[in-house]
């Protein structure tokens, strides 16, 4: 450090490069850099030269730019480490070369605390002018070059900018619980206030009967199966007891379970622990349940996203399908699958399917009904060729309308409604 000083000090009042001069000169003779990294590094450069300047008015405004550039190498770290899915990355570490992303972040981080330094803090610290300079750098950036992380980010700063509030902008980590996870802002991350009754102390069922445990490290040592309980803490009995196979550091991996799965009302302890035996606890309480929710089969013709054999029953019951009955799907992100369960009917089936004024895209017919059927989305290969649900994903954005007619009786004939998005 006293090296830096001394050559920011040299070249200030010597060579007379001047304060943009100190940045390019330092940046270009260092070796390779991660943006964080040179960002921070020209933010450093700036406010120690304006320690030394001779002129007040420089000294201000450099000491302002290098708080701007300070906030700019905090955001752009914030997505490296997002980009990386690892803790930390080291902006200022003694080879001037950054860490592969594919291997952990060492233990111990060097003290930094110009690496510490955050948008909030440095806005809250900084004079009226500076503000404006900072929120107007915000708001003149290219938005259509930031990458969604980083969009975010930026948003986040000009609302607290504006309303003095702080967006929790971050997935939960360890082991949480909730409701819903809705991607309200449609940016595919899983943020903080995008989960509908995060870690709430007591959940009542009677209405909405699902429940969901999340899990979230961002520590290579939790990689490998996850062994998950939940006890009854009246009886102490294990009333959930199961395996979740292969997590992988960075990844959120959700844990869907339904008022089905709790014996009474009362407190219960859910249980995890990580292959390298880290256990992670969160207490809850059932104040509410729905007797028998979800144990039948759907019926009709029906639209979802996903089945899964949760009781592992061998039985297609309402709950375990995820995005039944859902009107509008993004087959880019989700898969769209066709169900058909009529009861006491047997025989050759015709589906098709139209677009909204009306036109047929595509007919099959099946020897029989099936309730795990027929799907698409988020895949480019297609049937050979291509059946009836392919059209509507090659067909792309629209309203659609899929019907099923079953040969031996006209008058069983079924319809469902949907919309595709992009």
């Amino acid at each position: 450090m006293k090296n830096l000083t001394h050559l920011v000090r040299n070249i200030s009042t010597n060579i007379g490069l001047g304060l943009l001069g100190v940045g390019i000169y330092c940046l270009t003779s260092c070796g390779p850099m991660t943006d964080a990294q040179q960002t921070t590094m020209a933010g450093n450069l700036l406010m120690l030269s304006s320690q030394y300047s001779k002129n007040p008015k420089d000294a201000r405004n450099a000491a302002a730019a290098g708080a701007l550039f300070s906030t700019l190498g905090q955001m752009q770290h914030d997505v490296e480490v997002a980009n990386a899915g690892r803790d930390q990355i080291v902006i200022n570490n003694s080879s001037n070369t950054p860490a592969p992303s594919n291997t952990p972040a060492p233990s111990k981080v060097p003290e930094n605390k110009q690496q510490k330094r955050t948008f909030y803090g440095d806005f809250d610290k900084a004079s009226f002018e500076e503000r404006k300079k900072m929120v107007n750098y915000f708001k003149n950036l290219d938005k259509s070059k930031l990458s969604p992380m980083e969009l975010v980010h930026v948003n986040s700063y000009l609302t607290y900018a504006r309303t003095g509030i702080k967006e929790d902008l971050f997935t939960p980590t360890g082991l949480f619980s909730y409701k819903k996870n809705i991607d309200f802002n449609e940016n595919g991350l899983s943020e903080k206030n995008e989960f509908i009754g995060l870690n709430q102390n007591k959940y009542d069922l009677s209405k909405d009967p699902e429940i969901f445990f999340g899990f979230n490290v961002r520590n290579q040592d939790c990689n490998g199966d996850l062994k998950f309980k939940i006890w009854d803490m009246e009886d102490g009995n294990a009333i959930r007891d199961f395996t979740s196979k292969n997590y992988n550091y960075g990844q959120v991996r959700s844990l869907h379970f339904t008022s089905n799965d709790f014996p009474k009302i009362g407190k219960y302890k859910a249980v995890l622990k990580t292959a390298n035996g880290k256990i992670f606890i969160k207490d809850f309480e059932i104040t509410g349940l729905k007797p028998n929710y979800g144990l039948l089969e759907p019926t009709g013709l029906f639209v979802y996203n996903n089945w899964q054999d949760v009781n592992k029953n061998k039985k297609y019951e309402t709950y375990e399908f995820s995005g039944l009955g859902k009107k509008v799907f993004n087959l880019d992100k989700e898969f769209l699958r066709i169900g058909l369960n009529v009861p006491n009917v047997i025989g050759e089936v015709t589906f098709k399917s139209y677009t909204e004024d009306g036109r047929l895209l595509g007919t099959n017919i099946d020897s029989k009904q099936a309730i795990v059927g027929w799907w698409t989305g988020r895949v480019i290969a297609s049937s050979s060729p291509p059946d009836f649900i392919d059209r509507v994903r090659e067909n792309g954005p629209g309203k659609y309308r899929i019907t099923a007619v079953f040969k031996n009786n006209p008058s069983e004939n079924y319809s469902v409604d949907f919309e595709v998005i992009k």
